[in-house]
């Protein structure tokens, strides 16, 4: 299992957009699900603030002249404007 470590950026007003990470790198192996946690912060103890299974994602690749492995992962949270609104002390 990998674990990726990304800054969440949320209104309180609107569902969650789709995360979009960008890697370098070849297509992610055949995986059946994608988990997520939302934190207060990085190594945060206890239980996460949201916690989603099976997330939905897309892996493709978006190659330039720079980058011509480039990949951009898109996950699709389903996290709603009731969860966020939810999160405490922001």
């Amino acid at each position: 299992m990998a674990a990726v470590t990304e800054p969440l950026y949320a209104q309180r007003s609107v569902d969650l957009p789709p995360l979009e990470i960008e890697y370098v790198g070849g297509e992610l192996p055949p995986i059946d699900s994608i988990s997520m946690q939302v934190r207060l912060y990085q190594g945060a103890s206890g239980s996460a603030l949201i916690s989603k299974t099976a997330v939905t994602f897309t892996d493709e690749a978006e190659p330039t002249d720079e980058d011509p492995d480039l990949r951009v992962l898109a996950l699709d949270t389903g996290v709603t404007a009731a969860e966020l609104t939810a999160l405490p002390g922001l």
